[in-house]
């Protein structure tokens, strides 16, 4: 074998050893879900890809857990400690974290369809471009909590609390943010509210960007 075919191959191994290391870094670990499953206590777990769908976790501790894409769909997650948590690109449709701790958590580009989050404290979540179509927000916590361009139609977020939350560019058309504290302290630029229902009970026009007119 010649020097140059020996380069090739030296570099075709580097590559193969580079790439099996980030699938090996990015994989989640089944033994970490066993124990999730057994224990309902997984904090920084390595969960990335997994699929946990339809899960019985209530009061499950998964903080600072590593979550990226995983298939949370259809779990019972009430009351469960999410703090800071990766959920990234997450499928927590039809789930159910009512009365959980999410602050800080990540929940960015995450599918949160029918999810229930009601009574929920996610203070200083970032929820930004998730896809909350169809959710339970009610009574939630979200002071701080980053919701720009996230698609929020028809939610219920009666009695929610958006202290300084971040509401830009988000879709909150049809939305129930009836009796939510602290609205207009939210920062609203390029949100459409058409058609919501406003903390004072009025029915928001159309064309209510930013505001409810």
């Amino acid at each position: 074998m010649n020097r140059f075919s020996k380069l090739i191959l030296i570099m075709a191994l580097l590559i193969m050893g580079v790439l099996l290391f980030w699938t090996n870094l990015s994989a989640f670990y089944p033994e970490d879900v066993q124990k999730l499953i057994r224990t309902k206590s997984c904090d920084k777990c390595q969960l990335d890809d997994a699929v946990i769908k339809d899960a019985q976790l209530e009061n499950a501790s998964l903080e600072r857990a590593m979550l990226y894409n995983a298939d949370l769909s259809w779990s019972f997650l009430s009351s469960a400690n999410l703090s800071r948590a990766l959920l990234e690109k997450a499928n927590l449709s039809w789930a159910n974290i009512s009365f959980s701790t999410g602050d800080g958590t990540n929940f960015k580009d995450a599918d949160m369809r029918f999810i229930n989050a009601g009574s929920a404290n996610l203070e200083g979540a970032n929820l930004v471009g998730a896809d909350l179509r169809w959710a339970n927000f009610k009574s939630s916590n979200l002071i701080g909590a980053n919701l720009e361009s996230s698609k929020s139609q028809s939610v219920d977020f009666r009695m929610s609390n958006f202290h300084r939350a971040n509401l830009r560019k988000g879709n909150f058309e049809n939305a129930n943010f009836n009796m939510a504290r602290n609205l207009l302290s939210a920062y609203r630029e390029g949100a459409v509210f058409d058609h919501a229902v406003w903390f004072d009970g009025r029915i928001c026009k159309k064309d209510s960007t930013g505001d409810c007119r």
